[in-house]
């Protein structure tokens, strides 16, 4: 030690009788170092603490671990002395910076000048600059995979590399398909949810896609629901019915498949309405009695002011159009049907019209004029008339199509007793004799005992009655008539 008593023999050690300065006179410090601070392990070589001052060019600059700064502030400065940048730093007001010496917040991380985490009190943030390749928060090894920020207020993940999920300002939310196009979007301000769409148009909107609704060896099925009555329809596959796609309703709570049921299509393409067995393409059962109706077909296109249209059901083979029946309108508030054939492959026909008056037309012939109108069928009892008799009958049946009339009857007559001027027979309907004389044409007789001369059985015009003719032309009045029997068969144009 020398004279003072402040330097121990040839060391660097220097003792003032307050502070020790090793490498240097000691100062204020109990004890300080000059440059560089070494702490071994007793028993090891390693390195346990460190503290190297690598001189003092700037404020604090060099220092690897600083306890205390030169002015008394508590700083600690832990630096890997990349130029003069702080790699950790503990600012005075006990924040902590890494690549920072001016912390603002508790902790704030630094990549040369871009913040890359802060945390505060309640809160801790992440670089904002981060992509779908590149997200801002990653997981070790995993460099494409995380969560990063594409705008204000919104949150985005990514897998690989692509943007799966995006979580939008007020709570919308978006998945994505493998072309990062938005596959999957919750409205959260509309409650609705889209599939292939970013605007759904209602609670659920599937945009160009299908909907699958799977279970294996039971009922599959989509149901509707008034929630005010617990009115339900509801649609769906009816595992127990063969496999049917099934329309079924409820008033009143969930309906089944099977006892429900208001129409169904079965594997095999028949449609049954009112029926859940179809077995024919189209099966209509109706078991309402309020009416007779069972199907009804509208034309729009057609008011009650147009004068012409078609409404038309069609029939056709596997690659044409074979016939239809159509309701046509004549004129106004005036509907007929026409029935259409094929005369050739592919060669519409007419076939038959039935008009609103009542009448038929044949072939196209469209004139009302030409229309058979009429159809009755009837029979005969009658007497014959100027003829007195024990037994006077005159029986038979009519047909009418259009205004031809055939007449067939039998006349018995026994116990005549007298008579009067020219007996005749009663015809249903009055004959025309427009252009002809009606007493020239007559009947036909197969059989006849009861009047003597008779040629034929003749027409008269003014009354549509039938007389016995001579060969002549003549009447035959009622003496030439005795007990026997006529037949007789006529067939004339009634008015």
């Amino acid at each position: 030690m020398d004279t003072d008593g402040d330097t121990i023999g040839n060391s660097v050690i220097y003792d003032n009788g307050t502070n020790v300065g090793i490498g240097l006179t000691p100062s204020t410090a109990k004890l300080e170092v000059l440059e560089n601070l070494y702490v071994k392990h007793p028993n090891a070589e390693e390195l346990t603490f460190r503290v190297d001052n690598y001189g003092t060019t700037g404020t604090d600059a060099g220092a690897v671990l600083r306890l205390l700064d030169q002015v008394g502030n508590t700083t600690v400065n832990i630096d890997s002395r990349s130029g003069s940048t702080r790699h950790t730093y503990f600012n005075n007001g006990g924040n902590v910076g890494i690549g920072t010496s001016s912390p603002a917040y508790p902790l704030e991380i630094y990549d040369g000048a871009s913040r890359v985490i802060r945390a505060g009190a309640s809160f801790i943030s992440i670089d904002s600059t981060g992509s779908a390749s590149s997200p801002s928060l990653i997981f070790e090894g995993d460099a494409d995979t995380g969560f990063w920020h594409p705008a204000s207020n919104t949150l985005a993940i990514s897998t690989g590399g692509t943007e799966r999920m995006r979580i939008a300002t007020f709570g919308d939310i978006s998945f994505r398909d493998t072309s990062a196009n938005q596959a999957f979007y919750w409205d959260a301000s509309a409650a609705s949810l889209g599939i292939n769409t970013t605007s759904p148009e209602q609670n659920l909107h599937i945009e160009g896609a299908a909907l699958t609704v799977n279970r294996a060896n039971d009922d599959s099925s989509v149901s509707f629901k008034n929630s005010a009555n617990n009115a339900t329809w509801r649609i769906g596959r009816d595992y127990s019915n063969a496999e049917a796609f099934t329309f079924a309703y409820s008033a009143s709570g969930y309906p089944s498949l099977t006892g429900n049921s208001i129409a169904v299509i079965d594997t095999n393409g028949n449609v049954g309405i009112g029926t859940s067995s179809p077995d024919l393409p189209i099966y209509v059962n109706k078991s309402s009695t309020t009416s007779g109706d069972m199907l009804y077909l509208k034309n729009l296109r057609y008011g009650s002011t147009d004068s012409s249209g078609l409404n038309s059901i069609v029939f056709g083979w596997n690659n044409h159009v074979a016939a239809k029946i159509s309701a046509n309108k004549e004129s106004v508030n005036r509907t007929g049907f026409i029935i259409t054939g094929e005369a050739g492959y592919n060669i519409p026909t007419e076939i038959a019209r039935f008009l609103s008056t009542g009448g038929i037309t044949f072939n196209g012939d469209t004139s009302p004029a030409n229309a058979l109108d009429d159809y009755e069928e009837g029979t005969i009892s009658a007497t014959v008339e100027g003829i007195t008799a024990t037994t006077n009958t005159v029986t038979g049946t009519y047909t009418k199509i259009g205004n031809l009339v055939t007449v067939h009857c039998y006349v018995v007559i026994t116990g005549k007793s007298g008579g009067s001027g020219n007996p005749y027979l009663n015809l249903p309907f009055t004959a025309d004799g427009t252009g002809i004389s009606l007493s020239k044409l007559g009947g036909l007789t197969s059989l006849n005992t009861i009047i003597s001369g008779l040629e034929y059985m003749g027409l008269y015009g003014s009354n549509g009655n039938l007389y016995a003719n001579n060969s002549s032309g003549a009447y035959i009045g009622q003496g030439s008539w005795t007990d026997g029997e006529l037949g007789v068969t006529i067939t004339y144009r009634a008015l």
